[in-house]
């Protein structure tokens, strides 16, 4: 399968930078994601009849996932979900080089099923260094989980028999379906974005989107 993923320049919408990699670059000409189903797929925020559309894939255990979550995307947040302008999609996934980053997607999961994801999301960036070096990690997603206010017990029964296994699976395959190829990589409004963008360059990309949603003839 050709992939989504190249090196691109706004406004073709694509620049890679700052990406953790999981395999050899592809020069082809990336399709734009039309038509893709994300029906029940990774965690919402933002209108749903907002201009724009962002696809996040991302893994738990990557480094510029980490840089992103933390230092960029609460500025996105504010200036474009918040605004209604856009409506974000994050899906967890594992691209399968980072040392316990299943057993963090699980966690976020299991979060998520108390609807208490998006707290997990950031406490799970904010201990990446520490969880990842652990040879055995689970009590640490533990009482991260039980930090972020879930019941333990449930919290405990979901990870153990991994009841999201089905979902994160899913996502692993809708990231195979598209192209991923690093995390984190986006689509914005069907559009491939590889990498941790510094915050200018991202958001030239969402208010090139938007006005480009919004202008006449736009679909």
């Amino acid at each position: 399968m050709q992939t989504m993923f190249r090196r691109l320049a706004v406004p073709c919408l694509l620049i890679m930078l700052g990406a953790c990699t999981g395999g050899d670059e592809d020069d082809t000409q990336p399709p734009a994601a039309t038509g893709l189903d994300v029906t029940g797929v990774g965690w919402v925020t933002g209108l749903d009849d907002a201009p724009v559309t962002v696809i996040e894939f991302s893994d738990f255990g990557c480094p510029f996932c980490a840089q992103f979550a933390l230092d960029t995307y609460p500025t996105l947040h504010t200036e474009f979900v918040l605004a209604g302008q856009v409506r974000w999609i994050y899906v967890p996934f594992v691209i399968g080089r980072f040392p316990n980053g299943e057993g963090a997607a699980l966690a976020g999961e299991c979060a998520g099923e108390q609807g208490r994801f998006w707290q997990m999301h950031d406490i799970l960036f904010q201990t990446q260094a520490s969880w990842r070096r652990e040879g055995a990690p689970d009590e640490i997603f533990f009482q991260l989980a039980d930090s972020v206010g879930v019941e333990p017990e449930r919290f405990a029964s979901c990870y153990q028999e991994n009841r999201p296994g089905e979902r994160i699976a899913r996502h692993n395959a809708l990231a195979r379906e598209v192209g991923v190829r690093g995390t984190p990589s986006f689509l914005v409004n069907g559009r491939p974005v590889e990498g941790a963008l510094p915050i200018a360059q991202f958001r030239a990309v969402l208010e090139f989107s938007v006005a480009q949603a919004r202008s006449p003839g736009a679909p």
